[in-house]
């Protein structure tokens, strides 16, 4: 009976443990999102009153995995692929095969396994089964001042299957395991494995600096 009670006490507490860890995260995000233009404003207000630098878009990942026993964000990294930048390029001059007038915005995530690269063109092993499908994320603004913008792509995979997966990618591409069209890939640190239920919730922060 005493094992019980105490069982009982603690699950109540990871209750309690998991709203305040999920409102710290919310905090975290917003924070960052801040920090980011605070710095750009900063240092470009300092060098230069009356000028603009050249414009530059950025990408932050925010991965979370969420289990019976909670929310946790997995540290990570990403990168724009070489192709993104093409992309970027094109998308500016309003002119090549990346021209926005065909293409989409890089709203469409991958999950799967690769070692990431800037040379990537998508990921090595793409998911295409276990609830974990490429598939279209939902736009927000985060944060906006002046001309600069941050836009938040997030996406909540929820695992049918056990699944391991150590990347992450965004498309402008909404075909699942097609080449080509990987935007930015990022890396989830080590190997992951979600089992059935588990909850696999990406946010894309795309950050343009006009400054």
């Amino acid at each position: 009976m005493e094992k019980r009670r105490t069982l009982g006490i603690a699950g109540g507490e990871k209750t309690q443990e998991n709203k305040l860890s999920n409102q710290k995260l919310a905090i975290v995000l917003s924070l960052v999102a801040i920090l980011c233009f605070s710095a750009g404003f900063i240092v470009n207000f300092g060098t230069s009153q009356g000028a603009h630098r050249s414009p530059s878009p950025k990408e932050n990942l925010f991965v979370f995995k969420e289990t019976a026993w909670g929310k946790s964000l997995i540290l990570s990294g990403n990168v724009i692929t070489d192709i993104g930048e093409n992309w970027t390029e094109q998308w500016m001059t309003g002119c090549g095969a990346a021209n926005t007038t065909s293409r989409s915005a890089p709203m469409y995530f991958s999950l799967g396994n690769a070692t990431v690269a800037q040379t990537l063109t998508k990921l090595t092993t793409e998911a295409t089964n276990g609830g974990f499908a490429r598939a279209a994320a939902t736009a927000s603004i985060a944060f906006k001042y002046g001309t600069d913008v941050a836009r938040n792509f997030t996406k909540t995979f929820t695992a049918t299957s056990a699944m391991t997966i150590n990347a992450a990618g965004a498309h402008w591409d909404s075909t699942g395991n097609s080449d080509n069209n990987m935007y930015a890939c990022g890396a989830l640190g080590t190997d992951q494995l979600f089992n059935i239920n588990d909850n696999c919730t990406i946010i894309w922060m795309d950050v343009w600096d006009s400054n």
